[in-house]
């Protein structure tokens, strides 16, 4: 899979469209607390990249569902909001389950900490030329 692919482990049953992802995904282990209309949780973020974020939950989440998140970068706190636009159950293919997060109306110092980490940090993936 690309950077730029959405997972093919979208839940076929939910109706939010696909997505492609504009920026590189880099690797996250942080704690991510974010609740929405009617529930707090926690989960274990897996990857971030300036359009969104994976967590690893096997709380099941709807997609489109609007989301509130906190995390901690080693550069300081961010506190985004965001929408479920994919989910993974833990039945498919050994990966962790979880949902994908596109951010939306970060602040301007959440996203100048989000873009220095991930400059900081070697992508997940690669393109490769066939060149």
């Amino acid at each position: 899979m690309s950077a730029d692919e959405s997972p093919s482990s979208n839940r076929a049953s939910d109706s939010v469209a696909p997505f492609r992802r504009a920026a590189t995904r880099v690797p996250l282990e942080a704690e991510v607390t974010f609740h929405s209309d009617s529930h707090i949780f926690v989960g274990l973020a897996g990857d971030i990249s300036q359009g969104g974020i994976f967590v690893s939950t096997y709380r099941s989440l709807p997609l489109g569902t609007a989301i509130t998140l906190t995390f901690s970068l080693p550069n300081g706190e961010v506190t985004a909001t965001g929408v479920v636009r994919w989910a993974r159950d833990a039945t498919e293919g050994g990966a962790p389950p979880g949902v994908g997060i596109s951010f939306d109306n970060l602040s301007g110092d959440d996203m100048a900490l989000i873009e220095q980490f991930c400059k900081a940090r070697p992508p997940l993936y690669f393109d490769v030329d066939d060149a």
